[in-house]
């Protein structure tokens, strides 16, 4: 998307190719000119806010791009996202399978998927509001990949079909609100 972002994506509402001429130059009803106009000075000050106190002119530093590619703590939050994103995308693909190796059938198998998400639907409802019922939702996103990752481990490392079943809902209850 950011080739596309790049090219039809505009700097400024100024710019914006998605303005009709009368638009941009204020012909028209007085109420549409006012709204237009109320458009406009949101989008400029939410960029200010953004970028905070200048208003952004657009363009590429492409220095600016070397120096982030060059920074580990870019590197790492990208691994971080990466991992997370493989945590919570493979958990509900292979989940039947995983189960299936553990010795159930098909059929019991897809019904025994259910429970870890159902417990995973509760955290996230209970996670997201002692998130924002502490303003910590840094810690709580901390705890949560914790709790996963014990999940993950449980399934990769113990034998017994219940403690790994177990982790199933340790996996889906860190890995699901986390995201």
């Amino acid at each position: 998307m950011a080739p596309i972002a790049y090219f039809f994506l505009p700097d400024t509402p100024d710019k914006a190719r998605f303005f009709s001429e009368d638009e941009k130059v204020g012909e028209g009803s007085l109420r549409m000119n006012i709204e237009i106009d109320a458009l406009k000075l949101i989008a400029k000050a939410r960029g200010v806010r953004q970028v905070g106190g200048v208003e952004r002119v657009g363009g590429i530093v492409w220095k600016e791009i070397g120096l982030a590619l060059l920074d580990l703590k870019c590197w790492f939050t990208a691994f971080m996202y990466f991992s997370c994103n493989v945590g919570f995308s493979s958990l509900p693909v292979f989940l039947p399978t995983i189960l299936n190796d553990m010795g159930f059938n098909a059929i019991d198998s897809q019904g025994l998927t259910a429970p870890p998400f159902f417990v995973s639907f509760l955290v996230t409802i209970l996670s997201t509001w002692v998130a924002d019922k502490t303003q910590q939702r840094g810690y709580t996103i901390m705890v949560l990949t914790t709790v996963g990752g014990i999940g993950y481990i449980l399934l990769a490392t113990v034998e017994s079909v219940g403690v790994r079943y177990f982790g199933v809902f340790l996996a889906a209850s860190g890995i699901f609100p986390s995201e």
